[in-house]
């Protein structure tokens, strides 16, 4: 899918970007499932404990 012209530079920045999580990817693959283990591990904690009645009303 051919884009306009006026995209290339969204283009060039997009495939810099895409090859930089590329790299991140292989170089620290161990880093970054850590990384959404612990943002995972955040968010559920926020979700449990911001207010436990809500949770317990949702949990039934």
């Amino acid at each position: 899918m051919p884009a306009p012209v006026g995209d290339r530079g969204e283009i060039l920045l997009c495939r810099r970007q895409w090859a930089t999580e590329v790299r991140f990817y292989y170089a620290g693959a161990n880093y970054d499932s850590l990384l959404n283990c612990v943002s995972s591990f955040l968010v559920l904690f926020l979700i449990l404990f911001s207010d436990p009645g809500k949770g317990k009303e949702q949990a039934k």
